[in-house]
């Protein structure tokens, strides 16, 4: 069971539901109190990760409060979130998420080493969770949606806006990959392909069109058929009665 909350330096917001997510790293770094700040950071960590299926990992701009909400307010609009990270808890977060899906399986002795090492080792995330310089914005879109996206980077590229100087992308996690980094050149071929719906359509349409060739197709056999039996009796079988 999940919760829905944000955790502040000043503690934690509000709790709806209240989970108790695990792993090798946890167990072994975190408080067992699931009302502890690091251990409601992990559990939020680990929910996104699992369940958001479009990530951007950015650089994490100093900012007065004003710019802040601003942004955040112009992020919901867009259908994201900002959420800025305690790496150390994140890299927990990604290395037990990995394990959980049989991503990553190390020895005993493994687990003695840093978890930076480990995790340098095991995703190519490592370089974006090495120091607390990072946010992530989380798209709230159920599946990926590329129109969302788009929107995003047309509302960043505008002259006047919260985005301007305050957003720079450095990669992507899709579909809960944690196992890869999707780069800028990926993010532009994303914003740019079609949404699902539109997907749908166009093999709507496609099968229409081949649909309609059949039947033209067919159609116009039946009627070269027709022909060639006319053809057939007149000249033929024609000649053959007289």
């Amino acid at each position: 069971m999940f919760r829905v909350t944000q955790v502040t330096k000043n503690g934690v917001e509000s709790i709806n539901s209240v989970s108790n997510l695990t792993g090798t790293f946890a167990s072994k770094n975190l408080s067992s109190n699931i009302f502890d700040r690091k251990k409601l950071l992990y559990d939020e960590y680990r929910h996104l990760l699992s369940t958001k299926p479009l990530i951007l990992v950015t650089h994490n701009i100093p900012m007065k409060y004003e710019e802040d909400k601003a942004l955040k307010d112009s992020l919901g609009s867009l259908n994201f979130r900002k959420y800025r990270i305690t790496s150390s808890i994140m890299r927990m977060a990604i290395l037990d998420e990995l394990i959980s899906k049989k991503k990553l399986q190390l020895n005993k002795e493994d687990f003695d080493e840093d978890e930076k090492i480990i995790m340098e080792k095991a995703t190519p995330l490592s370089i974006f969770f090495n120091s607390n310089i990072t946010s992530i914005l989380v798209a709230e879109d159920k599946s990926i949606n590329p129109k969302s996206l788009k929107g995003l980077f047309e509302a960043m590229n505008k002259r006047k806006s919260p985005f301007t100087n305050k957003v720079l992308v450095m990669g992507m996690i899709l579909e809960n990959d944690l196992s890869k980094v999707y780069s800028l050149d990926d993010i532009n071929k994303l914003k740019e392909s079609y949404t699902m719906e539109e997907n749908h359509a166009l093999l709507v349409q496609l099968l229409q069109q081949q649909s309609s060739g059949i039947v033209k197709m067919l159609e116009s056999n039946t009627t070269n058929l027709s022909q060639l039996l006319t053809t057939y009796k007149n000249e033929v079988l024609g000649e053959s009665s007289k």
